[in-house]
C-alpha cells in the first residue's frame, strides 16, 4: 500500500553536487522528489546566508563593504545568522523526520542528498557557520573578553566536529559526502580552534603569561598548517588561511619579544587548555505543510 500522496509510477532526475558531480540519478515516487526539493530549499537558505555575508564584507561583485559598527552591518549579520539557522532547521527536519522512512525504498545508486545522515551533517555545518558569525559579531563588541570569544570559537569547532563525526560514522556504509565536504568540515574545526587559541594569546599576555601566550600562537599556527594541507589546491580556502596565518604571526611577533626581553619566561611545552565550548545557536524549527493525496494529484495534472 502506498503512502498518502505517493506515486511510484512517477520518476524524477536529480544531480548530486555533494556526491558525484556530472551525474544524474533517477528517483521514483513523490516522497523522494519532495525530499530532494526540500534539501534544495535548505541549500538555497544557506546560500542566501553566505550571500548576505559576502555583501556585508564587500566581496560580492559590485558590492561595497559596510562600516563594521553601522546599523546596516549589524542587521545584515543578524539576517545571515538567521538564514543559516533556518537552513539548519530544514536540514534537521529532513534528517530526523522526512528522509529516514524512505531508506527502505532506496535501491541501487542514490544521490547523497536523499540520505538522512547527510542532512544531519549539513544541519551541523549550518549551525557551525552561524556560530562563527555570532562569534564575529561578539568580537566587534567592546565588552567581549578573550575567554568568551575563545569559548565561542570552540563552540563552532565542536559543531564542525559533530558534522565530521557523522561523516566518519557512515563512511563505511556508503559515501554520503564528497571529498570537498569532508575537507571543509575538517578545516572548519581546526580553523575555529586556531582562532580560539589566537584570541586567548592576547588575554594571556595581558596577564603577563608571555610564555603561554606565545605557545597559544604556535598552537594556532600548527592547526592552520593542518588546514592548509586539507585545503590542497583550493585557492579560495588557501587565501583565507594565508590571511589567518599572517594575523597570527602579527600577534606572535611582539609576544615573542616580550617573552624573551621583558618577562624572561620559558616557552611551555603545551598550550593552555581552551575554555569550555559555548554554543549560542540552534536550528529554527521547520514544519512542512501537509499535502493531501488529492492536492498532489491535481498538482501533477496542472
Amino acid at each position: 500500500c502506498c503512502q498518502e500522496g505517493e506515486r511510484f509510477d512517477l520518476a524524477f532526475e536529480w544531480s548530486s553536487p555533494l556526491s558525484w558531480r556530472g551525474r544524474f540519478f533517477r528517483l521514483h515516487g513523490l516522497r523522494k522528489e519532495q525530499g530532494m526539493a526540500t534539501f534544495l530549499y535548505a541549500s538555497l537558505l544557506r546560500q542566501l546566508g553566505h550571500q548576505g555575508l559576502q555583501d556585508l564584507l564587500g566581496i560580492s561583485p559590485g558590492s561595497t563593504p559596510l562600516p563594521p559598527d553601522s546599523e546596516a552591518a549589524t542587521a545584515a549579520l543578524a539576517a545571515a545568522v538567521t538564514q543559516l539557522r533556518q537552513a539548519a532547521g530544514v536540514y534537521d527536519h529532513l534528517g530526523e523526520v522526512m528522509l529516514p522512512p524512505l531508506f527502505a525504498t532506496l535501491k541501487g545508486d542514490r544521490p547523497a542528498e536523499i540520505m538522512a545522515p547527510l542532512s544531519r551533517v549539513m544541519c551541523q555545518v549550518c549551525l557551525a557557520e552561524a556560530q562563527a558569525l555570532t562569534t564575529f559579531r561578539a568580537s566587534q563588541r567592546a565588552g567581549s573578553s578573550g575567554p568568551l570569544l575563545a569559548a565561542l570559537h570552540a563552540g563552532a569547532a565542536e559543531l564542525y566536529e559533530k558534522a565530521a563525526k557523522i561523516i566518519r560514522d557512515y563512511i563505511g556504509d556508503y559515501a554520503i559526502a564528497s571529498d570537498r565536504l569532508r575537507r571543509y568540515t575538517a578545516i572548519g574545526s581546526s580553523l575555529s580552534t586556531a582562532r580560539a587559541h589566537k584570541v586567548l594569546a592576547s588575554e594571556l599576555l595581558a596577564k603577563s603569561e608571555a610564555g603561554q601566550a606565545e605557545r597559544a600562537c604556535l598552537e594556532a599556527q600548527q592547526l592552520l598548517g593542518v588546514c592548509m594541507s586539507a585545503a590542497d589546491v583550493d585557492g579560495t580556502w588557501r587565501d583565507v588561511l594565508q590571511q589567518e596565518l599572517a594575523d597570527v604571526q602579527r600577534i606572535k611577533k611582539p609576544i615573542e619579544s616580550d617573552r624573551l626581553i621583558v618577562y624572561c619566561q620559558p616557552l611551555p611545552r603545551e598550550a593552555s587548555q581552551l575554555p569550555a565550548a559555548k554554543v549560542l545557536v540552534s536550528p529554527v524549527p521547520y514544519q512542512l505543510e501537509k499535502i493531501s493525496s488529492t492536492t498532489a494529484e491535481l498538482a501533477m495534472q496542472a
